[in-house]
Parts: structure tokens; sequence; C-alpha cells
């Protein structure tokens, strides 16, 4: 097979017959990628055949590298059992983030013996693009579990799985990719199969990248379909205006037209960062207290504020006050970000504010 590098080299690659996974590291986003097989027809033929040659279509390249995230503010908010018998901080569920592998987490044994799941769950008390994570074993001790999975969640009650992976109790550690690079603040670890009744476990380790919450203080409309200045006339001077959608402010909000004019969805503001960030994540919170607006929005984003990139729509809950945030899976580096409310249950569309999850532009 062949395909093209980010360099527009390209680079060739042989598949034995007894593979069953190949890698291949390093495209070019949306590239193509061609391929062929060769077949024998017996061991002692002269003649190799060749198939037609096929192509596909690669998806978008992302490049993401995680660092070792701080434990400092974690703090373990659940837990199926622990065991102070081990005499703490041994035993304990925050033995399993506290940066010592000389102590430990281990489940009940004195006074009952419940059996698998064991479980712990942590806030990370920051939003966290996780692409790894590091597990090691009670220091020494093979008699632990075999098989784990890691759940994510950025509220704490709703969790996804990602994945299932096994241990060599053996070992003292071990690592695992997350190639959905979830992004959490709250990590869940199900220990689900072992050798004994119980789990323990000395650390567990994240890596990946923390979402900044960025300052909006510099930040500039650029643009916009429409708002509402009428809406002054019940709140601040700025009320109605795109601009309060970026002001820190839940009180106010952005309100498209409706005094001079009642247009129709689409309903959109453009923000000027002023500076070109790698767009994690956008949280966006609806006019408070209010559930008539937009239901579904999406989200486009630009280096030069003229051409724009299609992030992806998204569906929105009007009937909640509390923030909803949405990962954006191509981590696209922008300046400006474009909010399109696209549906909703009446021609207008409004918005408390609009924050933005992000790294510096590498």
């Amino acid at each position: 097979l062949s395909y093209t590098n980010p360099d527009g080299i390209e680079v060739k690659k042989s598949v034995s017959a007894n593979e069953n996974v190949t890698v291949l590291r390093g495209w070019k986003s949306e590239s193509k990628m061609t391929y062929h097989s060769f077949f024998i027809p017996e061991e002692n033929a002269i003649d190799t055949f060749m198939s037609g040659e096929s192509e596909e279509t690669l998806p978008a390249f992302i490049e993401f590298e995680g660092v070792k995230i701080d434990k400092t503010k974690w703090e373990i908010v659940d837990f199926s059992t622990e065991e102070p018998g081990e005499g703490a901080p041994n035993g304990l569920a925050s033995a399993a983030i506290d940066n010592d592998l000389g102590t430990f987490w281990h489940t009940q044994w004195s006074g009952g013996s419940p059996g698998y799941p064991h479980y712990f769950t942590i806030d990370l008390k920051d939003i966290v693009k996780i692409n790894k994570i590091e597990a090691f074993r009670r220091q020494g001790d093979s008699r632990g579990q075999t098989e784990f999975q890691i759940l994510t969640s950025l509220d704490g009650i709703n969790f996804s799985n990602q994945g299932t992976f096994t241990y060599d109790a053996t070992l003292n550690s071990m690592s695992y990719n997350l190639p959905s690079l979830p992004m959490a603040r709250y990590v869940k670890y199900v220990a689900t199969k072992g050798s004994d009744f119980f789990a323990f476990l000395a650390e567990l380790d994240l890596y990946g990248q923390v979402a900044a919450n960025l300052d909006k203080t510099n930040w500039a409309i650029a643009g916009f379909s429409s708002e509402e200045p009428k809406e002054a006339d019940w709140g601040p001077a700025i009320q109605g205006r795109a601009a309060a959608a970026v002001d820190n402010d839940l009180g106010t909000f952005w309100h498209s037209a409706w005094e001079l004019s009642q247009p129709p969805y689409p309903h959109y503001f453009t923000v000027d960062l002023q500076e070109s960030k790698r767009i994690l994540a956008v949280e966006c919170f609806r006019r408070q207290g209010n559930g008539n607006g937009q239901t579904k929005f999406k989200i486009y984003t630009s280096i030069d504020g003229i051409n724009f990139e299609d992030q992806g729509e998204f569906n929105f809950n009007s009937q909640t006050d509390a923030g909803q945030l949405y990962p954006l899976d191509f981590l696209p580096t922008a300046r400006y970000i474009k909010y399109e409310a696209t549906a909703g249950p009446n021609h207008y569309a409004f918005l408390a504010e609009l924050s933005i999850y992000a790294q510096d532009a590498q």
C-alpha cells in the first residue's frame, strides 16, 4: 500500500499475509491511500499475480501530544469500598491518586468481602482531554485485578465507557492509549475481574492536556446576523447585543432581532479571540430561566475570519440553565469562532454565554 505523509512524500508499506493489523502513522489529512494484493498460486510458482489497485480516502489526521496531568487538585468523590484496616493512608481510595507508589487503595476485606466489580471515581477539578492512562499495581503483589474499565464524564452523572483493558498482574505498571481522546472532568476506574475477590491499586496516572477556559477580556464580536437592542429597555445597555454572549455575565444575553424584523433561522454571531488557539471544546449557556430558544447549533472556525470550516452540528438542551460542553473532534486551530443557531421552536434565538476551551496553537 502507499499513502502521502504531511510533507507530501509518498510512503510505501508491505503487509504480510499473516498480519491481521497494520498501523499507518503521519498521513496527510483526507489524502488517498492505494493498495493491492499479491497472490502466489503455489509454493514453487515463479509468477506472482497482482490484484487490481484499490483506493481509499484516509481520515483527517489529528496529532495530539499529552503530558502527565498534575494530581494536586484531584479528589475521590465515590468508591465501591475501601479498607481502612490496611492502616491509613493504605487501603483508602485516595491512596491511588497520592503520587506515592508505596501506598495503595484496597477493597474491603474486614467485616465483608464483596466481589467484583470494584471502583473509585476521581474529580479532576479541570476539564482534561485524555490520550493515555497508566495503572500501577500494589507494588510487588500479583494477586490483584487482571481486567478493568475506564469511564469518563463531564458532569459526574453521565459516564462513557472508554474500553475494557487487561492487566498483567505480574507487572508493576502498564500503559493504555485512549484513541478517542475523551474530554472529562470525572474518571471512573472499575476493576472487573481478578484471581481473588479483592482489588487494589497503587496509583492511576492520566496523560493529556488540561483544557483552559479562555479569558474573554480582549474578545470582540466580528459579525452577526442580527441582534435586538430593544432588550435593553428591561436590562443593561448590552442586553440583546451579540457582545452580551461573551461578557462573562449569565444575567445578560444575545437575542436575534424581533422589534423591526423577525428573521428566521439560522442566526449567528462571530467572535474574534484576537489570537489563534487550538480549540478543544465550546460551552454554551441558554438565556437563564427561558426554555424557548434554539435546540440545535453549529460551530464554524477560521484562521482569517473569511474562510470558515464547519466543525459540526450539535443538539442543545434549552430546558436547563447549566452549561453544556461540546468537544470539537478535529481540534481546529482558529482565531475566529462562529456560533450559528440552526433550529428552535420559535423564529428567534438567544444565548447567555459562549465559553471556549483551548490550548495555545502549535
